[in-house]
């Protein structure tokens, strides 16, 4: 014989249906809720990141550009000596500060590109959008400066290589001066006039380019070095570089151009 027992609730009611509807929405909210918590942790984590990784470029940087704005002073004061020299030549007389032989070689430097590798890591990735605005707007400021800098590296770059094209034709030597080699001089008693006023332009314009990747070094070094010491805003890094720009610094030891 059945035993039959009667059920303990409805097998349908109003109240039970909302009641599972509201467990479903609760636990909707609760999963959607979890995973906005973690992917926001995820993109906090992703920002310290990317800010700490940024922090170590720029003090990597500043300790290069420190280095390159010796190396520059350095070669400038070597082309002083040297223009001094080639311009005593035109005018029938000697520079007794300027080079003489055996010391008839100038090292050229090899300059360190500063990098932006994580902010152009994170333009590519699309995670440099989890910044602030403002964030965004100062590394973007930086990254310009950066390629302006890279555009002075590439004129002096450019007149080095005229420079050593030039003693090259009358001096043979093995060593590269893009890679920070030396330039072998040519004696200046065996030039001619016309050989003496391009090697004086050549030197001259070395000169100049120096000048211009040194105040450039100098810029993009300051505005890293503003954002380390907690600058915030693209104004005010702005304002800082104008402040520099209007300082025209000097490399230490590299005396300042005069004009012919």
């Amino acid at each position: 014989m059945l035993d039959v027992h009667p059920v303990h609730e409805a097998v349908f009611t109003w109240k039970g249906f909302l009641f599972h509807i509201a467990t479903i929405v609760v636990g909707l909210f609760i999963a959607v809720g979890l995973e906005q918590a973690v992917e926001y942790v995820h993109h906090h984590h992703q920002r310290e990141q990317l800010e700490e990784q940024m922090r170590l470029v720029f003090s990597g940087d500043i300790d290069s550009d420190a280095q390159d704005l010796k190396r520059i002073a350095e070669l400038r004061a070597d082309l002083t000596s040297l223009r001094n020299d080639i311009d005593g030549r035109l005018h029938g007389k000697r520079n007794n500060a300027g080079l003489t032989p055996p010391a008839n070689r100038i090292t050229m430097v090899a300059l360190v590109v500063p990098s932006m590798a994580p902010y152009e890591a994170a333009k590519e990735n699309g995670t440099v959008g989890l910044l602030p605005v403002e964030r965004i707007r100062m590394y973007s400021h930086l990254y310009f400066e950066r390629e302006v800098l890279l555009g002075a590296f590439r004129e002096w770059r450019s007149a080095t290589t005229a420079l050593a094209d030039f003693t090259e034709r009358f001096t043979d030597y093995p060593d590269d001066a893009q890679l920070g080699g030396s330039l072998v001089l040519p004696d200046m008693g065996a030039l001619k006039p016309t050989d003496l006023d391009e090697y004086l332009r050549l030197v001259a314009t070395l000169i100049k380019r120096s000048d211009m990747a040194a105040s450039f070094v100098n810029l993009y070094s300051g505005s890293c070095q503003a954002i380390l010491d907690g600058v915030s805003d693209d104004a005010t890094l702005l304002e800082r570089g104008v402040h520099q720009r209007g300082q025209k610094a000097t490399p230490a030891g590299a005396p300042r151009q005069t004009d012919h």
